[in-house]
């Protein structure tokens, strides 16, 4: 059966690339995955978040970051869920997934792993410059992929 990963991150730019992953899925009743990156902030980051003045309460400190947690968990859950009901509307096979980690390489790592036929990718997304040129995960992702790449503009 012919594979295709679909790299999502929930940005207005990533309605295309589903749109263009059911077009090329479709004529050959693939077998798709859905695959959401979730880069999650660094502990120094959530303490800048959580601790401005430079003190901190460690329990408090705590439940702020399992909270924060839960919202970037929660978010990657909506991303993927709203994507998948999109291929299962056209009766596609889809396998939903989400990790956490820096995207290009979990994306790269994902790819050679699942043995996918295609990667499709969007060439922008949330990232600062997205709209100015062809966004740094999708570079770096066309890189480091052995297999068929397809980056949706």
């Amino acid at each position: 059966m012919y594979k295709i990963l679909v790299t999502i991150d929930g940005s207005e730019h990533s309605s295309k690339t589903i749109q263009e992953a059911i077009r090329r899925a479709e004529p050959v009743d693939a077998a798709v995955t859905l695959l959401h990156v979730a880069e999650t902030p660094s502990y120094t980051d959530y303490y800048k978040a959580f601790v401005p003045s430079g003190t901190v309460d460690g329990d408090e400190l705590r439940k702020n970051v399992e909270a924060l947690e839960q919202e970037y968990a929660d978010n990657a859950d909506n991303i993927v869920n709203k994507a998948a009901q999109a291929f299962k509307e056209k009766g596609l096979e889809v396998k939903k997934s989400w990790k956490e980690g820096r995207p290009a390489d979990v994306i790269c790592s994902e790819a050679e792993e699942g043995a996918f036929d295609l990667v499709v990718i969007g060439n922008k997304g949330t990232g600062a410059f997205g709209g100015f040129f062809m966004g740094s995960v999708a570079n770096e992702t066309i890189n480091c992929i052995k297999n068929r790449v397809l980056v949706v503009k």
